[in-house]
């Protein structure tokens, strides 16, 4: 991953600016944490949500990042993969996607922490 988009986004979830959603990129201004690497393209380039209400969209997408995105942050896939550890058991672990730790509970501050760590 791009070190000084990494930074950028670990900040930005960090930050408080953002509400977390769940299930979608922008929901009614609520993002889960792939919304706002989202919202930092959009600031770093201009390109624009799609949409006045509800669900909005970002190049045509509602629930994983463009390529475009993917791309500019260097990422591997839209919704990395991240090592969690599921019990207390330092070599049981597990891995998921941002998108399912955002969804199920995980808080930016968590999912800040992993990509920190492991990006």
């Amino acid at each position: 991953m791009n070190p000084e988009i990494k930074q950028a986004w670990v900040a930005a979830l960090r930050s408080g600016e953002y509400k977390q959603g769940v299930g979608q990129l922008n929901e009614n201004g609520d993002m889960c944490c792939l919304g706002v690497l989202c919202d930092l393209h959009s600031k770093a380039t201009g390109n624009q949500w799609e949409g006045d209400y509800g669900v909005k969209l970002y190049g045509q997408h509602d629930c994983l990042p463009p390529s475009c995105v993917v791309q500019w942050a260097g990422l591997k896939e839209e919704s990395p993969y991240v090592k969690i550890q599921v019990s207390e058991n330092p070599e049981d672990t597990m891995t998921q996607p941002l998108s399912e730790l955002n969804d199920n509970g995980s808080t930016f501050e968590e999912i800040a922490d992993l990509i920190e760590e492991q990006l």
